[in-house]
């Protein structure tokens, strides 16, 4: 399982992608 604060991370991460 994830951290909440890695999981922040990652999804901010895809959203600076798109």
């Amino acid at each position: 399982m994830y951290s909440k604060d890695e999981v922040s991370q990652y999804t901010s991460m895809l959203m600076s992608r798109t």
